[in-house]
């Protein structure tokens, strides 16, 4: 039988279409911006951090009803109360503690913006670690582009020593790393976390316009609660004659949500502050990170993985044909 003249053509078929893989794959990080965009995942990601933890999220929550029930309360029983003292009508409180009264008025609007908010913090929150565990558990997302462009170059290797070397071992070897290359996203958990991830990143509907309202909300609030205490108190104080530790037992009890509300405020609007704050400088680098192609890598690395371990399954194939021939 006629001995075959070319016995390492496959060979050199398989190592160029992983040299062709890995070259369209190195072109497509480099002129991606994907370095960019993992960047800013991993600032949108710290960013959000403190507020998609159990703790942030939980903590959240009893921000937001502990502001909610002491305005409620303030609003609609305590100020009536104050007009009663002062001898004012609804109209002059109204004029008389105009920020306090811009706060009523927003209710209906501030409310629901916040809740929605929170809400939304809350159904994603397990989503976050997973998240957070991109590409591997203690690396952070910029580790994720090195980490494509190592494995490109080993690819890269593993073809030239398939084209430049004799024996079979360089050839299996080229093998094995494209199984390896098919098989790691789904051994470290990738493609979930991915899907997590980007769930994530959907959910964070921001912009600057949400970002200014959400400030304009805030600084309402903030401005109702300086007001009772830099004007209200002292019209009640002067009013009345009594003492401010008297005063403050006396609504301590007949308006406890208010009165928990006034111990607790300066925490919970440090908080908040930093909360709008966050949407405020993340705004540019959400949207930035929405734009890293999380759960198409996997494809990518599956397709490109399979293409090479097909070629050099055949070109295996074909070697070991050539020796039973022979």
């Amino acid at each position: 039988m006629e001995e075959v003249r070319h016995p390492h053509t496959m060979r050199r078929v398989a190592a160029g279409v992983a040299l062709t893989v890995a070259s369209v794959l190195l072109v497509a990080l480099l002129t991606s911006d994907l370095f960019s965009r993992a960047d800013a995942g991993e600032a949108a990601t710290d960013l959000v951090r403190s507020e998609l933890t159990v703790e942030g999220v939980t903590q959240h929550r009893a921000d937001f009803e502990l502001t909610k029930s002491a305005t409620d309360q303030l609003i609609d029983v305590a100020m009536p109360a104050v007009g009663d003292v002062l001898g004012l009508s609804a109209a002059q409180l109204n004029n008389r503690y105009p920020s306090i009264a811009a706060a009523g008025a927003q209710r209906s609007t501030i409310y629901p913006f916040a809740e929605k908010i929170v809400a939304n913090l809350e159904r994603h929150q397990a989503n976050f670690a997973a998240a957070d565990d991109i590409p591997l558990a203690g690396l952070p997302m910029t580790a994720a582009p090195p980490i494509a462009v190592f494995a490109i170059v080993v690819l890269i290797a593993c073809a030239l020593l398939t084209l430049l070397r004799r024996g079979r071992v360089w050839l299996v070897a080229l093998a094995g790393y494209a199984l390896l290359i098919i098989v790691a996203p789904f051994a470290t958990g990738y493609p979930d976390k991915a899907t997590k991830a980007a769930d994530v990143l959907d959910s964070l509907n921001v912009s600057h316009e949400l970002a200014a309202q959400t400030r304009a909300h805030f600084d309402t609030m903030v401005a109702a609660s300086v007001e009772f205490e830099q004007k209200t108190v002292p019209d009640l104080l002067a009013a009345t004659g009594g003492s401010r530790s008297r005063l403050d037992q006396q609504l301590a009890s007949e308006f406890p949500a208010v009165a928990e509300g006034r111990q607790q405020f300066a925490a919970v609007f440090r908080r908040y502050d930093e909360r709008v704050s966050i949407r405020e400088r993340g705004v540019d680098r959400v949207n930035e990170a929405k734009r890293f192609p999380l759960e198409a890598v996997t494809w990518w690395t599956v397709v490109a993985g399979a293409v090479v371990l097909a070629a050099a399954a055949v070109a295996l194939e074909y070697e070991r044909r050539l020796g039973l021939i022979r």
